[in-house]
């Protein structure tokens, strides 16, 4: 049995067996059998296989390119399996691809799968075909990106693919399936984790299936991954869903507790944070009025490495030293200390409720630990510590 994989990455498994990848051995060649094969057996001619596969170069013999590429990839493949090669065949004064009669192509499975769903009425024999769907899309076409409009192709199966999950959500919506509708809509969010119906499908059978902490959670993750790859907010409609689920009378799990377990799911370090300095500032914003009103004293910290002038230290040791520093600020500050990059060569840390001969203190503690662990150097270490009214 030969298995050619092409969605999600380009893979030929011969009785059980993978090949080493293909796309190594000859990138242009698995271009070639990825356009033979999704034209579904097609006569293509060679002048449209020069245009597809040589569309920006310019050859000075471009037949005789094609012609040494296709010999080449025959000979790859049945290097893999004895008789392979003979899937690309000569026609015509072009090439097809003609599939072995043991031979499976998921991409190929695929069409087929599209075909009959939309010849099939039967919902049982529908269920059957997007079963099959889903453990076949497994990942969007994999292209090598030597075929020229490939993305077209990529495209086109997987709208194809989101119409048909659609569909199969509806099916299984009329009968009241929830936890398999979950279980789709994870499945496909594994393919396309921003599609917004997916998430709402999702959120719907949650909530249907009274799984409301997960609904709640699942709100989240869509609004992570909107902010993190669209830079934007969800919906209105999920906005307008998320409202419903929070006034809902189901709504009675989400009380302090929640809160705090929610907010306790994060890790609890030693030492002080390290952050940007956008961070900083508004961490030091929120921790200022309190302080002033406990009477306290907030003091920063400021270390220089090498000086503005010093020029004998290459870019990557002062990046290696800054680095060693900011991790020995880290171990050597309390928890609610605050560590940030400043400049390529600072290092600053807000020291909250320290004086002066405390936070003198701590400022030689990390000198002595930064030079023990640099004792062959000469790195120059600088350090000013002042209150905030006075640095």
């Amino acid at each position: 049995m030969i298995r050619i994989k092409m969605m999600g990455e380009f893979v030929i498994t011969v009785n059980g067996t993978e090949s080493k990848p293909l796309v190594v051995r000859s990138r242009k060649g698995v271009a070639l059998m990825e356009y033979l094969i999704l034209n579904r057996g097609k006569y293509v001619p060679k002048q449209r296989l020069l245009n597809i596969l040589w569309s920006d170069y310019l050859h000075v013999n471009p037949e005789n390119a094609l012609k040494t590429l296709v010999s080449r990839i025959r000979k790859i493949l049945n290097d893999i399996s004895s008789g392979l090669g003979e899937c690309i065949l000569s026609e015509r004064g072009g090439y097809r691809w003609q599939s072995l009669p043991d031979m499976q192509i998921d991409v190929l499975l695929i069409m087929d799968i599209y075909e009959k769903l939309a010849r099939e009425k039967s919902s049982p024999l529908r269920i059957s075909l997007y079963e099959q769907l889903m453990k076949l899309y497994t990942g969007d076409l994999f292209l090598t990106g030597d075929i020229d409009g490939g993305s077209g192709y990529e495209a086109a199966l997987h709208n194809e693919y989101l119409s048909a999950i659609y569909d199969y959500i509806e099916l299984l919506t009329k009968e009241e399936k929830y936890s398999k509708i979950i279980e789709v809509c994870r499945r496909a969010l594994q393919i396309d984790e921003v599609d917004d119906r997916l998430h709402m499908e999702m959120m719907q059978a949650q909530v249907s299936s009274n799984r409301i902490d997960e609904a709640m959670e699942q709100y989240r993750k869509m609004t992570n991954i909107n902010q993190r790859y669209l830079d934007s907010e969800p919906s209105e409609e999920i906005m307008d869903f998320y409202q419903k689920i929070v006034s809902s009378s189901n709504y009675l799990k989400y009380n302090l507790e929640t809160v705090r377990e929610d907010l306790n799911q994060f890790e609890h370090s030693t030492g002080a944070y390290i952050c940007e300095y956008d961070t900083f500032k508004i961490i030091f914003n929120i921790m200022r009025p309190t302080l002033e009103r406990l009477g306290c004293t907030m003091f920063v910290g400021m270390i220089t490495l090498f000086g503005q002038d010093d020029q004998e230290a290459g870019s990557q040791l002062r990046e290696q030293a800054v680095d060693k520093l900011l991790e020995i600020m880290r171990i050597n500050l309390r928890r609610g200390d605050l560590v940030m990059r400043y400049a390529p060569n600072v290092a600053v840390a807000l020291l909250p409720s320290v004086n002066h001969t405390t936070g003198n203190m701590v400022m030689e503690r990390i000198r002595y630990t930064f030079q023990t662990q640099y004792p062959s150097s000469e790195i120059p270490f600088h350090y000013r510590l002042g209150d905030l009214g006075n640095i």
